[in-house]
């Protein structure tokens, strides 16, 4: 006993002036406190916070719970409605392209306002709008061409740019944006450290008149509804083979902060099976362990799962980029069951011709 500290000897613990009546209460103080401060570091990401300290999702939201600790009100630090926004300064990101296997990266340059958002040559002047009417095909990820110019699977960035609320930016690519660890992180990385910079009126939330469909509710080959809301809510259900099985989530978009911590983190994936599809068709090429996930008919083959529903969370991730093909924030309620990027392009093509 007497080589433990002082504190303990006098039969009580102290911190910051509390005084706790037993172990489990000092152990308690002690795990609030330490994840506490832990969030405060990672600015309340959940998942950020899990892998840092040791712990999955899932463990730590059960922490959470047990102690009471819940994130502050959300800071919007989103653009004011109607304002326009690009990037302060231009950067680089090297990468790989996920299809075709390439080692590629890609520029982001400020555009003044009401350029849009366009993808761009390396090597010249052309581009091409991010627009439902430039959409190429959606072969398993969403592609543009405008003559010579192609931009290829721009959905995770295009979720990113939804995000922050950036309006008008290029994009110089090589055909493909790189697909980097399978999420959204990177390129919220990219903006953040890009900065962001207010451009003036211009760039209205777009507001539904009436309720929009694409198929029939309940349908095998998917359905996607939109409706008039005063937020944008993203509503999902996967329902694949297992061990994905039935997943459903319900995200209320926010802000960057909201965006980060539900959704951006969740990776792209594929089963196997799928993958020797991919490889028949050329796709798929840039693949790697650690830059999507891999399902077998068992398990997730090549990774820890960052979300217990990861999967559904990534399908919401695909499509807030592709609605952000519109060009401008959306105001709706969204329902999507078991749809993808076909489904998504298509509701923006209906609200296109609507709307705008």
């Amino acid at each position: 006993a007497e080589h433990l500290p002082a504190l303990l000897n006098r039969g009580s613990f102290e911190t910051d002036g509390s005084r706790a009546a037993d172990f489990k209460e000092a152990r308690d103080e002690w795990e609030r406190k330490f994840l506490s401060l832990h969030l405060i570091h990672h600015q309340w990401n959940v998942a950020a916070t899990a892998q840092a300290i040791g712990l999955t999702p899932a463990s730590l939201g059960r922490m959470l719970k047990r102690h009471g600790i819940e994130p502050p009100a959300p800071v919007r630090r989103s653009a004011p409605e109607g304002t326009q926004r690009t990037i302060s300064r231009s950067l680089v990101l090297y990468g790989r392209g996920l299809h075709s296997g390439l080692k590629t990266g890609l520029i982001i340059e400020p555009l003044p306002p009401n350029s849009g958002i366009r993808f761009g040559s390396l090597t010249t002047s052309d581009t091409v709008a991010a627009r439902a009417e430039f959409v190429d095909n959606t072969n398993h990820a969403t592609n543009l061409r405008n003559g010579p110019v192609v931009a290829r699977t721009i959905e995770h960035l295009m979720s990113a740019l939804h995000a922050h609320g950036v309006t008008n930016l290029l994009v110089k690519i090589g055909e493909e944006v790189p697909v980097m660890d399978g999420s959204s992180v990177e390129f919220c990385r990219l903006l953040e450290e890009a900065g962001l910079e207010e451009q003036g009126a211009g760039a209205a939330p777009l507001a539904l008149d009436r309720t929009y469909e694409v198929g029939e509710p309940g349908s095998p080959e998917g359905y996607l509804r939109a409706e008039p809301a005063d937020e944008l809510t993203v509503s999902y259900l996967l329902d694949l083979p297992k061990p994905v099985g039935r997943q459903s989530y319900r995200y209320h978009h926010t802000g960057p902060e909201s965006f980060l911590a539900e959704i951006a983190q969740a990776r792209t994936f594929s089963f196997i099976w799928e993958m020797e599809n991919l490889e028949r068709m050329g796709l798929g090429e840039g693949g790697r362990w650690g830059n999507f996930i891999l399902v077998d008919k068992e398990r997730v083959v090549n990774t820890e799962l960052r979300f217990p529903d990861e999967f559904v969370r990534h399908k919401i991730l695909d499509l807030m980029g592709d609605l952000y093909l519109l060009g401008r924030p959306l105001r709706a309620r969204v329902t999507a069951e078991r749809t993808g990027h076909r489904h998504n392009v298509a509701l923006v093509r209906l609200l296109t011709e609507a709307l705008l």
